[in-house]
């Protein structure tokens, strides 16, 4: 029990070195204004990892830890909720690189449009880490802990060599190299957590590219297509009605793209009924307000909070 919180303390200690040296190092060699406008974009990069996965860890981890005697179950546990975080992770990432800007505009004013220059570097990169994130739940439900506090050592030795090479282009290269440094980790991160499981990679590619690849594709087709489409006239002036206007024709239309190439994909709508199903596990408070079914037994039966289908 101790080298196991040992190993947590660890990492989550190190992890905080790695969350701030890229603050260190842009208020030092940049000021203090740079600082301000960089740290506002990282704080909305990071927000989906906070919204999405932290309130399940918990969850995600005991549900984990009673299959990891039986790896097969475990396996197919733990597929299944990375197919549930990648079809979330990538919608939103392409969605926030398409309209990014003017989230920012709409959530923090005019002024803070630098803002929003930076955190289109950093929108690609939000569904790359709420995939690589999901290497957490195997150390912590496989016990192998201090296995994850070495990984955080060479995350952090290469995550700070990306910022150092990113500084040399002010806020938007740092925030770039958080991007870039997902898409070096994401790989070797699972190959190595997934050892004790015997589990390939190329289960995991195949769990996640068509989520991938449908999300870069509605957003180039809903990119391309109102990239000339011209504002109403009222509009036209620019200000906070042209930066709704445009969020919510972009997400429509990228929403209704993306779950169009996820279908045909997959040929069937199985992935989007098995999230609809899930949704009540998945969403904190939402299972304490939906109906209980009777059993057949004419008995309330209790919602299935213990042991969450993920």
């Amino acid at each position: 029990m101790v080298k196991y919180a040992a190993g947590v303390y660890g990492r989550y200690a190190l992890n905080y070195f790695t969350g701030n040296t890229d603050n260190l190092l842009v208020g030092w060699r940049l000021g203090a204004v740079a600082l301000g406008f960089y740290k506002k974009a990282y704080d909305l990069f990071i927000l989906p990892s906070c919204q999405l996965l932290a309130p399940i860890l918990a969850v995600v981890v005991t549900t984990l830890s009673r299959k990891n005697n039986d790896l097969k179950e475990y396996k197919r546990y733990f597929l299944r909720g990375l197919g549930i975080v990648a079809f979330s992770g990538m919608a939103i990432s392409a969605s926030l690189t398409l309209t990014g800007k003017d989230v920012v505009r709409c959530l923090l004013g005019p002024q803070w449009g630098e803002s929003g220059r930076i955190f289109s570097y950093f929108a690609p990169g939000i569904g790359l880490l709420l995939i690589y994130q999901t290497t957490a739940w195997i150390h912590l439900s496989m016990g192998t802990t201090m296995r994850w506090l070495r990984w955080t050592v060479i995350e952090l030795a290469v995550t700070g060599l990306l910022f150092l090479v990113g500084l040399r282009w002010g806020p938007v290269g740092v925030a770039g190299a958080w991007t870039t440094s997902y898409c070096v980790l994401m790989i070797p991160g699972f190959l190595y957590a997934l050892k004790p499981l015997n589990l390939s990679i190329t289960t995991i590619l195949q769990t996640v590219w068509r989520y991938a690849f449908a999300a870069v594709a509605a957003a180039a087709i809903c990119f391309r297509a109102l990239r000339d489409v011209p504002m109403p006239p009222q509009l036209a002036t620019g200000g906070l009605g042209q930066a709704v206007t445009r969020i919510l024709i972009n997400n429509v239309l990228f929403g209704l793209l993306y779950l169009v190439i996820l279908v045909v994909l997959f040929g069937s709508m199985e992935p989007l009924l098995q999230l609809v199903r899930l949704l009540p596990d998945l969403l904190p408070g939402f299972s304490s307000w939906r109906p209980r079914s009777k059993s057949k037994v004419g008995h309330i039966a209790p919602s299935p909070t213990g042991d969450p289908a993920l």
